[in-house]
């Protein structure tokens, strides 16, 4: 039997499954509900996206500071900051923990609390370098720049967050 026979003998069965013919694409949804319907669909994965790229930037920070950046290079810039010593490694170690928890919970609790904080946070931290690193700010690679879409990517979660 040919691949068209074979889908000719399958229709019937088909349409009573269904109960009715099956519809051609362009009757399979109403025009007047495409808008909605691709709202929806883009709502299933957005957030799971958005939280997913977020954890990632927060978690790889967190290791970057801890193991790959040199630590020298990092309490030399704390130091310019006004950190020196005991309270400048406290400060190294305590914010790289702090986005290693940020990034964790963006997987495992995320809500409108924890988005908050992280918009808190970024703009603490982009506060520092602006005062105490500038040169950052006009980086020609723009890492402190970069905080603009996340800015806009935690605002787009908290707009359609329903956990708190």
């Amino acid at each position: 039997m040919t691949g068209a026979a074979a889908s000719a003998r399958r229709l019937p069965a088909t349409a009573d499954l269904l109960g009715h013919p099956a519809r051609g694409l362009a009757q399979f949804i109403e025009p007047a509900d495409v808008p909605a319907l691709r709202q929806t669909a883009l709502a299933r994965w957005r957030a799971p996206l958005l939280r997913a790229s977020l954890a990632t930037v927060w978690i790889l920070t967190g290791l970057l500071s801890l193991f790959a950046f040199p630590i020298g290079e990092s309490l030399a810039m704390l130091a310019r900051l006004g950190l020196s010593g005991g309270a400048a490694s406290s400060a190294l170690y305590a914010g790289a923990v702090l986005d290693l928890v940020l990034g964790i919970a963006s997987v495992i609790r995320p809500g409108r609390r924890l988005w908050v904080l992280q918009i808190v946070v970024i703009i603490g931290y982009t506060a520092l370098i602006a005062y105490g690193l500038p040169e950052f700010i006009a980086h020609p690679f723009g890492p402190v720049l970069k905080n603009l879409p996340i800015l806009a990517l935690l605002f787009v979660l908290l707009a359609e967050e329903t956990k708190p």
